[in-house]
């Protein structure tokens, strides 16, 4: 029944899986078609260096005995197990003897926090991509959480092989394969050109690669993406083309209605802002926010506030947004969480990508090699958002930045000590609290599409 070629799809583990046979480059390989596939190290089980306490949840599930862990498919009991490590404030390599559960797999993969060669080894690393000759579909969405493994894999093929034929489509989806989409996604209108079912364009690219059927019609371009709210695609030959310019906006100390500012400026100004972060209390601090897309208020969280002034037209935006922090520490480093949202006329927020971008300062630069901030010195922090987003800025909108330190029940905790943040504790490393001044020449960059 087989004529010996052979196509891999899936999404998550399975699109890993995928990527790791095409590691091998078998002769009976001739396709992958992934949606939102795990890259190991990069967005799972930790994301922006930071480990997630659903790995652990994961490996006990796929690894432990079933015969008394009744629960692990209990939403509630692995919520009340992050508020107990939380309230806690003990090592995250606790996590799993406060569960009175010990994991293996959990405990080695906290023993490699850089993506050093333990991560290296499991997928295509740097030359490694530029063997992979066949054909590659890769499928997410502005809010999808596996996008960062999915663009991991484009722009590292695209990086060390030249003739990739990869094709990557994006577009308004929270999930990147499955039924067509309906108008709302969590509050968010969603163009009627963009619900596309995207499980059938899966296997119509696969026919046309393996069969000669005709090529999908969306797929007309490296990169194909759907801009919101303009009921239209566009087609570019890589993420950097997909926006023609870029907006630079400084993040102002000045405050006008309780907001700092974004501002379009030739220089930066000398001015700051101070915030202190409470590493001991942070029990108090509240988590969680509204999971709509389109809201009426922004998270309660605390965090700073950048807002730009209203724009006079229209702009599409088309890219992933980068920057650079210029910050005085007093620690050694911390988790940053960052948002974006187009406020409309009316006052509402549409949230542009989410997941928010995560990252540690530490690993901005580089998430194989860590290099600490220097406590009580002026210095920058270059960091790509690993997100992608498109949509068209209304006339009459605002662009808004949100800036928070990240500390979740959900996630491990970075107390800045500069030891391994697996092995910090709040009672310990926590003492003092988080200090940064953030300074006016700090700025984002939106990558934007005439």
């Amino acid at each position: 029944w087989s004529n010996g070629s052979v196509g891999m799809y899936g999404e998550g583990y399975s699109g890993f899986a995928a990527w790791a046979a095409a590691t091998h480059a078998p002769p009976a390989l001739k396709a992958i078609a992934t949606a939102d596939p795990d890259a190991p190290g990069i967005n799972w089980p930790m994301a922006g260096n930071i480990f997630h306490n659903a790995a652990y949840r994961w490996a006990q599930q796929v690894t432990g005995s079933r015969g008394d862990e009744s629960d692990l498919d209990e939403d509630a009991a692995w919520r009340a197990l992050d508020d107990t490590w939380y309230r806690s404030g003990r090592r995250y390599r606790d996590l799993e003897r406060i569960n009175k559960r010990s994991n293996r797999y959990f405990q080695r993969w906290l023993n490699h926090p850089s993506y050093d060669r333990f991560w290296q080894s499991m997928i295509p690393f740097r030359e490694q991509f530029a063997s992979i000759a066949i054909p590659v579909l890769t499928q997410s969405g502005y809010f999808s959480p596996g996008q960062i493994g999915a663009l991991y894999y484009f722009e590292q093929h695209q990086k060390y092989n030249a003739n990739a034929d990869h094709t990557l489509l994006l577009g308004p989806y929270a999930w990147a394969s499955g039924d067509r989409p309906g108008a709302l996604l969590r509050r968010l209108p969603v163009d009627p050109v963009a619900r596309l079912e995207l499980t059938t364009l899966r296997y119509r690219w696969l026919d046309h690669v393996l069969k000669g059927a005709a090529r999908p019609a969306v797929l007309q371009n490296r990169v194909n993406f759907q801009t919101m709210g303009t009921n239209e695609w566009h087609h570019s030959p890589s993420l950097a083309a997909m926006a023609t310019d870029s907006l630079r906006l400084f993040l102002d100390a000045k405050q006008v209605d309780g907001n700092h500012l974004l501002l379009q400026r030739d220089t930066p100004n000398t001015t700051s802002v101070r915030t202190e972060t409470s590493l001991k209390d942070v029990v108090d601090l509240p988590v969680e926010g509204s999971d709509d897309l389109l809201a009426a208020a922004l998270p309660t969280s605390p965090a700073l506030v950048y807002a730009s002034e209203r724009f006079a037209t229209a702009i599409d935006i088309a890219g992933v947004v980068t920057g650079r922090l210029d910050v005085t520490p007093n620690k050694q480093d911390f988790d940053l969480r960052l948002s974006l949202y187009e406020q409309l006329s009316n006052g509402e927020y549409v949230k542009l990508f989410d997941p928010s971008a995560v990252f540690r300062a530490s690993y901005a630069a580089d998430r194989v090699h860590r290099r600490l901030l220097k406590s009580g010195r002026r210095q920058q922090v270059i960091f790509n958002s690993e997100r992608v987003t498109s949509r068209r800025i209304a006339a009459g909108s605002r662009l808004v930045l949100v800036l928070g330190i990240n500390l979740r029940p959900d996630q491990q905790i970075n107390y800045g000590a500069g030891n391994d943040v697996s092995e910090e504790s709040r009672s310990v490393d926590g003492r003092y609290p988080l200090r940064i001044r953030w300074h006016s020449s700090s700025f984002i960059e939106v990558p934007v599409r005439k």
